[in-house]
């Protein structure tokens, strides 16, 4: 019994020591990591970079379009003079594109598919439909 008792305090000091080890070693600063790559030099030998938020000269005014998707060609230049309702910018059409193809392709079947069933009966599906309809009659 007393072997019992003194199992479970021994399992918790040794969880408290795991413990403490897996968060001494968790701390230890990671030296940084080298580029993949190099970055890209201006090909100027004087130039001015930076970032920042481009503002109108009279308010700030938000962009976006309803469908998300890809800018394919922008329609205006820096300084470009601008009025309501001109297109600032055209998004990449492969996806809408593709996505009527793929409706067409449907319409197509759907056609299909009602030109059959307004050709239905058939001249040579009768006789088998009548024979079918008088043996439910008969079993009936």
């Amino acid at each position: 019994m007393r072997l019992r008792h003194a199992v479970i305090p021994v399992l918790a000091l040794a969880g408290i020591a795991v413990m403490v080890f897996t968060i001494n070693s968790g701390q230890k600063e990671l030296p940084p990591v080298p580029p993949v790559a190099k970055p890209a030099t201006p090909p100027f030998s004087v130039f001015i970079a930076g970032a920042g938020l481009v503002e109108a000269s009279t308010q700030n005014i938000g962009v976006g379009t309803d469908p998300a998707g890809v800018v394919a060609t922008i329609l205006v230049k820096v300084g470009d003079q601008v009025r309501a309702g001109q297109p600032l910018f055209a998004l990449d059409e492969r996806q809408a594109r593709a996505e009527v193809a793929v409706q067409e392709g449907n319409l197509r079947v759907a056609e299909v598919n009602v030109a059959k069933f307004k050709a239905l009966p058939r001249k040579e599906e009768i006789p088998t439909a009548t024979a079918r309809l008088a043996e439910a009659k008969a079993l009936a």
